[in-house]
């Protein structure tokens, strides 16, 4: 009997646990929230209405990288380390919004840094839409295969796959290709509502 006792107050007191953290959803998501990568970098997102998403990364509570974002996913305004990068797009990017499977989004801007400004084109291929668990959150994300090409005239080239949120606005995890070696994954372990 003890057994049991112990084991159903087991159960009960896990149940709070498992749910303690607070899931953002794609409605809550406005309000801003907060994803993290160990115990040292947190980063703090807010969307706009007007498709913008900002976010402010800090590691050990030092700011080091401040964005703002068209959906999550093409920089507009990067401040890094106290370096400030502009990409201003050419394309309409809210046209090739909401993204499907199989789409080919296509993206042109000017990117500027230091005073100098280049052309920049970026692919995005949508490779296929997948569940991934952060923490105790699991999202529906879609795999992006995403290029990139920096000058007049060059081709874009691979540069990673992205797993991007489209209810956060937001990639939650890359995949980077290293020739000979098995694929390395950057990804987020914890995700929660501002204030929590």
């Amino acid at each position: 009997m003890l057994r049991v006792v112990t084991l159903v107050s087991a159960i009960l007191f896990a149940i709070p646990i498992a749910h303690a953290q607070d899931c953002p959803t794609e409605q809550t998501a406005k309000r801003g929230f907060v994803v993290e990568r160990g115990a040292l970098q947190k980063t703090e997102v807010f969307t706009g209405d007007d498709g913008t998403v900002r976010t402010s990364m800090r590691y050990r509570g030092q700011s080091l990288l401040e964005t703002t974002l068209f959906a999550g996913l093409f920089s507009l305004n990067r401040l890094d380390r106290g370096h400030r990068l502009t990409y201003t797009p050419l394309t309409d990017l809210k046209k090739l919004f909401p993204l499907k499977v199989g789409q080919k989004a296509l993206a042109l801007f000017e990117y500027s840094k230091d005073g100098k400004t280049m052309p920049l084109t970026v692919v995005l291929l949508v490779k296929s839409s997948e569940p991934l668990a952060i923490g105790p959150c699991t999202y529906t994300v879609l795999k992006l295969e995403r290029t990139e090409g920096y000058g007049e005239g060059v081709a874009p080239r691979y540069v990673y796959n992205e797993y991007y949120s489209p209810d956060l606005k937001l990639v939650l995890m890359r995949e980077y290709r290293d020739p000979g070696r098995p694929n390395s994954f950057v990804k987020f372990d914890k995700v929660y509502t501002i204030g929590q």
